[in-house]
């Protein structure tokens, strides 16, 4: 580009839905909706399918692999579009362009291979259903699903190093709400003729293979079908396939729609519908394709819905494991709770509900000022509104079934409810851990670097640490609960707790216990050193730079920036470590009662007093807002 006045881009602008303005907010709910709905349905599959042994089949083997494929398809895009809706400039680096498309490709190539894999493995169990558990064994599944992932790598690669081998040096705005291979052809400055055909040569290989396969086996899957005499074995055999087809019907023909087509043929709106549908809609419908049309999956759903499945687990392993033991299992938990203080029930439901109603009444306030408020719209108060949001969560999970066991005789709580209390309590737990953390890093940019404050923590930056605080918290939630509950209880099921906590359920186990024990201190091990060290060093930094302050008055302003952070994360890791850290020996059991209220009720209802007292902005906001009222 020798004598040509041009420079590379190194960023990229997705349009994406900038020309409805109107419609940002209810597409932002739309799309986090369908995100939510494409993990809940495609993790339940993935669940179910691992925990009934009926379904321990190639066919189901395959649809893990599928669900796998789309939450992974779904990931690659949701979370940004997500992130643009709620940012100014929606820019996207010509690295994490360029990974973007790699994932994308990738996660399509693959799927489109394993919808393959699926029909030969319907082609075999209906046109040679004697041979089926010969041909399709367990080593032949695993190195055909090793063969899709190595192909589909490999034809990312490719496509995406043709693709960035382009010169991009004129406009960077990207005309789509994600990265793809035509949208960014269209941005090349240079000839992209070999490219193209490059693209089309790879992605003609994939589509050719891959339709031809299917195709060929439905041709077979059908002629035998109809090969077979009765009606009702017709019936059975195609319903075996039903969903399959039904999945590869949608995912191909969005996929003709959109590359096979030419997009002149369509307006914008009609292209970036169809994009939406290609990689939202169908990884989330596809789970309850499999599940509605799919008599298996159906029976196995039914069992969990109906709460039957933890007992039933229970009772398998039970029988195997305790044969000869007349020993039985347990379905239900009674939380002891606060039994033995039989004359103070009445004052501590009444303590319990004014510090929930607080705690509510607090946090719920300091959110609606800092949305109200334009001179809090900072990360530092940003990361307070989730911090306020996960301490009602965190109060939620725990009270009102406290308040409710105040008010009946015999305080029972379910093996399903027990795990979901525990799920939700480890994730928001862990979520106010990592959301310290991420306030500690903002108060060190703030005071260490200020003239970077504003390039660092920019809007993106404090969304994608958020969202990661909350998706680790709930991947580290899920592992233990299902290290907890993988355990067998079958004798005493009194929890002596008022809430459903692991260190009381390892206590009732009759299994041994020391692998669960084992993972759930190397994990919360991690957790609590990664937190607290990242705390510790943020403040050894924050401390070092204020004391280098010349004037008083200059340290005092410094560190009341951080002072309401410093008070709620002694406080919070203080009990932590009182509750978790130091044996429970040590202290009486009224004591670590006492410790589990401040842990779970006192703190999320002082946090909002802590930031409104202690801080000047909130204080001044709130007496705005106080002053209009009397106005008025």
């Amino acid at each position: 580009m020798k004598g040509k006045n041009q420079t590379s881009v190194t960023e990229f602008i997705l349009l994406g839905f900038s020309d409805l303005p109107k419609l940002q907010s209810l597409l932002f709910v739309m799309f986090l909706i369908m995100y939510i709905l494409t993990l809940l349905g495609n993790i339940s599959i993935t669940t179910i399918v691992r925990v009934d042994p009926q379904l321990h089949k190639p066919m189901y083997y395959f649809l893990t692999n599928l669900s796998f494929v789309d939450i992974c398809y779904s990931s690659t895009i949701t979370p940004k579009a997500l992130v643009d809706f709620k940012v100014e400039e929606n820019t996207i680096s010509l690295l994490e362009c360029a990974t973007q498309l790699f994932m994308f490709i990738n996660m399509t190539a693959a799927e489109c291979l394993l919808l393959t894999v699926m029909s030969y493995d319907r082609y075999v169990a209906i046109c040679n259903p004697l041979h089926y558990p010969v041909v399709m064994t367990r080593r032949v599944c695993g190195q055909m699903m090793i063969g899709v992932y190595i192909f589909s790598t490999v034809c990312s690669f490719m496509h995406t190093v043709n693709i960035f081998s382009v010169n991009f040096c004129g406009s960077n705005k990207i005309n789509h709400f994600y990265c793809d291979a035509h949208p960014l052809l269209k941005l090349s400055c240079s000839d992209t003729f070999f490219n193209e055909m490059v693209l089309s040569i790879l992605a003609g290989i994939v589509g050719f293979l891959s339709v031809i396969t299917i195709v060929l086996s439905y041709i077979l899957i059908i002629s035998a079908i109809l090969r077979i005499r009765s009606s009702e074995g017709r019936h059975k055999a195609f319903s075996t396939c039903a969903s399959h087809l039904f999945t590869v019907i949608l995912f191909f023909g969005t996929l003709t729609f959109i590359y096979v087509i030419p997009s002149s043929q369509f307006s914008l709106y009609i292209n970036r519908v169809l994009s939406v549908i290609y990689t939202m809609v169908i990884p989330m419908v596809n789970p309850m394709i499999y599940s509605l049309r799919n008599k298996d999956v159906k029976q196995a759903l039914r069992k969990i819905l109906e709460k039957r499945w933890f007992s039933e687990s229970i009772q398998l392993i039970i029988l195997w494991k305790m044969k000869g033991k007349n020993q039985t299992f347990v379905t239900e938990f009674i939380l002891l709770g606060f039994s033995d203080l039989s004359n103070l029930q009445s004052l501590l439901f009444v303590v319990f509900l004014v510090m929930y109603v607080l705690n509510l009444l607090g946090n719920i306030s300091i959110i609606t000022l800092i949305r109200i408020d334009p001179h809090l719209r900072t990360p530092m108060y940003f990361f307070l509104t989730n911090l306020s949001f996960v301490d009602i969560c965190y109060s939620s999970t725990v009270t009102p079934k406290a308040l409710v066991d105040f008010k009946v005789e015999k305080s029972t709580i379910s093996l399903f409810e027990c795990a979901t209390q525990l799920c939700i309590f480890v994730t928001v737990g862990t979520t106010e851990c990592f959301l310290l953390v991420v306030m500690a890093y903002d108060r060190y940019v703030a005071i260490c670097n200020p003239l970077l404050y504003t390039v660092v923590m920019t809007r993106r930056v404090c969304i994608c640490l958020v969202i990661s605080a909350y998706m680790v918290s709930t991947v580290y939630s899920l592992i233990q609960t299902i290290n907890t509950f993988s355990m067998t209880f079958c004798g005493s099921n009194e929890i002596n707790h008022f809430y459903c906590d692991i260190p009381p359920l390892f206590k009732l186990s009759c299994s041994d216990t020391y692998s669960n024990e084992v993972v759930l201190s190397i994990l919360a091990g991690i957790v609590g050193v990664v937190t607290v060290t990242a705390i510790v060093l943020s403040y050894t930094f924050i401390i070092s730079s204020i004391l280098r302050i010349r004037s008083s008055e200059g340290r005092r302003k410094a560190f009341s920036t951080c002072a309401s952070h410093f008070t709620t994360v002694i406080l919070f890791f203080g009990t932590l470590i009182f509750m978790y850290v130091i044996p429970s020996s040590h202290f009486s059991l009224s004591m670590n009662r006492m410790v589990s209220v401040v842990y779970t009720m006192a703190i999320p209802m002082v946090n909002p007093m802590i930031y409104s007292f202690r801080n000047k902005d909130v204080k001044q906001a709130l007496r705005k807002v106080l002053e209009k009222k009397l106005v008025h």
